[in-house]
C-alpha cells in the first residue's frame, strides 16, 4: 500500500493509515467529529479563462474562504451509477468502527466497573492507553509521506484486540 496522491499527482491529504487513525484522534482532541472533507467533488471542466483544479466545491463564492477548501476533496471516486468507495474511504469507516468500539470500552469501564471484575477493567485500561499511544505516539500525520508495510505500527493486533475486548465487556454488561 502507498501513499495517496490528489488530482495534480501530489501527494494527498490524507494517508490510507491517517484516514484509519482520523475518527479516534478526534476524540482524542475534544472535537465533535471532524470536516472539511469532500465525499465526491470530484474535477469539473475547467473554463479556458480558469486556471488550476477545478472542482464543484470552488466552484460556489466563498468556497475557499476560512478555514479553506476541503482537502481531501472526495473520499470516493466516480463509478458508473455515483460514487465509487476507495480505500481511503473504507479505512475511515473502519477507523470509526474502532472508535466506536473505544467508546464502548470506555463507557463501561466508567459505568460499570464492578460488572466487569479487576482482570477485565485492567485490560481495558491497557487497551486504552495502547490506542492512546498508536494514536498520538504515530500521529496521522507521520504517514503522509511515507512508504510502508501492511501491518504498520502493529495497527491489526491492536484492531483485533479492540473488538475481542469490546466483545467481552458486551457480554459482561448486558
Amino acid at each position: 500500500v502507498y501513499q495517496q496522491r490528489d488530482n495534480n499527482g501530489q501527494p494527498g491529504a490524507m494517508s490510507v493509515m491517517g484516514a484509519r487513525t482520523h475518527p479516534e484522534w478526534a476524540l482524542y482532541s475534544n472535537q465533535r467529529g471532524f470536516g472539511r472533507l469532500g465525499l465526491d467533488y470530484w474535477p469539473k471542466l475547467v473554463p479556458k479563462r480558469r486556471r488550476g483544479g477545478y472542482t464543484l466545491f470552488n466552484s460556489w463564492l466563498r468556497s475557499r474562504a476560512h478555514p479553506g477548501a476541503v482537502n481531501p476533496p472526495w473520499l470516493a471516486y466516480p463509478g458508473p451509477d455515483g460514487p465509487d468507495t476507495s480505500v481511503i474511504l473504507e479505512n475511515m469507516r473502519e477507523g470509526m468502527q474502532e472508535a466506536e468500539a473505544v467508546i464502548g470500552i470506555s463507557e463501561a469501564l466508567e459505568k460499570h466497573e464492578a460488572k466487569l471484575g479487576p482482570e477485565l477493567a485492567g485490560r481495558c485500561r491497557t487497551l486504552l492507553a495502547d490506542r492512546y499511544e498508536y494514536v498520538v505516539r504515530y500521529p496521522r500525520w507521520s504517514w503522509q509521506r511515507v512508504y510502508y508495510a501492511v501491518n504498520h505500527y502493529r495497527w491489526r493486533q491492536l484492531s483485533r484486540r479492540t473488538y475481542a475486548l469490546a466483545g467481552q465487556v458486551a457480554r459482561k454488561t448486558k
